[in-house]
């Protein structure tokens, strides 16, 4: 058995034997050097006054060392010559440090940087835009916390003029002319680059804009702000990495105006100068009289008189028409109501087919299906702002809690709410949304196409304004060249049953029926049924039990 004191012995020979000259990576035990001789290769470019000269394309080498080691390098951007890459390497793939920089202007600016995401031992290869005359290219670790005694870094800097020959148009009062029919092409020659496009355009135009791009390292966004600076539209490309970019959208122009155009990488962080772009514009005519009416503060009015509720008779019929005149357009419209809590709201919309013949009417149909929400304010649920009215300020345990709030009962346990805050100071409920659905399959021989068409009534549940959105269902389509029709009316629920508090539109298949006895209206109550898809002008002669 071993004695305690050659155990002593022993253990001390073990630890003498791990403090040889083996590579540890360059991490110290103290800063600045190593036990077994290796010291800091110090330097003396510590700050501007004494960073290093570069030339173009020549490497130099360097080490981070001590710890919070910065190391600075002076370089002359030439007149032409904006787009500086920089590039920079640790010599070995065991070195403790990551080595990161930063490009200052001779005033201290920041000019570019790496995302610290991308200093995590992969060589950094980055193209920047400066201005012309001396910058810095200071070298660092990347959490001034490290030290590498053994390995250093190499660095190179070159400089080249940019080749899109719209630059500079990085901000709007730079923005380069954009004219209809007259494409622009230009790249993305740096990080964060953007380019900035000018188009001025008379009052009622829809802007359809049109970009292109081989695939590679950009991911294109095209960005369309009004003449406040508002963000119009924001469309990118993701994939626009692996695949050739073709983005066209449309936009209501809300005004005449200036409007800027930008192109620029999806998030600012890719460039390369030797990939170009097209854009195209054209300005199209809004036939849409009602717009702008894309959110509720912007809904058309469809009666300037509160519209009461009558028990004799329905109101008149409301009627305005609209197009589907870009993607994703929503119309919003207003009906002012009094003495309508206990009120029928029936409402259609129909798009013009006239004129079309049967493949025609088919297309239509495949490209836009009329959908009509009605949306109600939530008196329980005040708000000031859209993003307050995701849910409703209504707790739930099921769908059946949401009643005539669009009947879903989100995970929070709150009701759905609209994602709008209407005018009154409450949040938007929907309280129902009909659409039509186009036919599977191919059409049968002879017979008609489907009417684009969907018409529906619902209760009124309250006396505030009753809101309807009308569109194409999904928002992924548009035809502005074909006008719909939406018409709306009132009358009073002859059913003096009503509000029942219930109000389900859609019967799902996993509804218990049990959930729905404890609402029903008692054995032996008549109440009268309204008959919507007869389109009769009144009431059926009697009731149904």
């Amino acid at each position: 058995m071993m004695g305690r004191g050659m155990r002593v012995a022993a253990l001390l020979g073990l630890a003498l034997f791990g403090c040889d000259d083996a590579d540890d990576g360059g991490q110290g035990g103290v800063d600045g050097d190593l036990p077994g001789g290796a010291v800091c290769a110090f330097d003396d470019s510590t700050d501007r006054s004494t960073a290093v000269p570069l030339t173009a394309g020549e490497a130099v080498t360097g080490a981070l060392c001590p710890v919070g080691d910065a190391d600075w390098y002076r370089f002359d951007v030439g007149a032409g010559q904006r787009l500086l890459t920089v590039k920079l390497e640790s010599t070995s793939p065991l070195t403790p440090v990551e080595p990161t920089y930063a490009v200052l202007a001779a005033d201290g600016t920041p000019l570019g940087a790496p995302r610290p995401d991308e200093v995590r031992g992969t060589p950094l290869d980055i193209t920047h835009c400066v201005p012309a005359g001396p910058v810095d290219v200071v070298v660092r670790d990347l959490g001034d916390d490290g030290q590498d005694l053994r390995h250093g870094y190499t660095l190179s800097v070159t400089a080249a003029a940019d080749p899109d020959p719209a630059e500079p148009n990085d901000t709007a009062a730079d923005a380069a002319a954009l004219t209809v029919d007259a494409p622009v092409t230009g790249t993305i020659g740096c990080r964060g680059d953007v380019d900035v496009f000018r188009l001025t355009a008379p009052d009622r135009r829809v802007l359809r804009f049109r970009l292109q791009m081989p695939a590679g390292v950009v991911a294109p966004r095209v960005v369309v702000l009004g003449p406040g600076g508002e963000t119009l539209t924001d469309q990118a490309n993701p994939a626009g990495v692996r695949e050739d970019t073709d983005l066209s959208r449309a936009v209501v122009l809300p005004a005449a105006g200036d409007y800027l155009v930008q192109v620029r990488d999806d998030d600012d962080g890719q460039a390369d100068p030797a990939v170009e772009y097209t854009l195209s514009v054209a300005l199209d005519e809004e036939r849409d009289l009602n717009e702008p009416n894309d959110v509720a503060e912007q809904a058309t009015v469809l009666s300037e008189d509160d519209v009461p509720c009558v028990e004799a008779d329905w109101s008149g019929w409301f009627e305005v028409q609209g197009t589907v005149g870009v993607l994703g357009d929503r119309d919003w419209f207003r009906l002012p109501v009094s003495t309508c809590a206990r009120g029928i709201l029936e409402v259609e919309m129909a798009f013009d087919t006239a004129g079309l013949d049967a493949d025609e009417q088919r297309a239509l149909l495949a490209e836009v299906q009329a959908s009509v929400a009605v949306v109600r304010a939530h008196a329980g649920s005040p708000c000031a702002a859209d993003e307050e009215c995701r849910e409703l300020q209504q707790g739930c345990g099921s769908n059946w809690d949401c009643t005539g709030l669009f009947n879903t009962c989100l995970p929070s346990r709150r009701c759905a709410g609209a994602s709008t805050c209407l005018p009154e100071g409450a949040c938007g409920a929907f309280l129902v949304e009909k659409h039509v659905t186009p036919p599977t399959g191919a059409p049968v021989p002879g017979e008609a196409p489907l009417e684009n068409r969907v018409r529906f009534s619902a209760p009124s549940l309250t006396n505030e304004p009753i809101y309807l959105v009308a569109g194409d269902f999904g928002g992924d389509g548009l035809a502005p060249d074909t006008f719909y029709t939406l018409r709306a009316r009132v009358r009073r629920d002859p059913d003096r049953n009503e509000p029942s508090n219930l109000y389900t539109p859609t019967i799902r298949r996993d509804d218990p029926i049990g959930l729905q006895l404890s609402y029903a209206v008692r054995r032996g109550n008549v109440a009268p049924v309204h008959d919507c898809a007869g389109g009769r002008k009144g009431l059926p002669d009697a009731g149904v039990e």
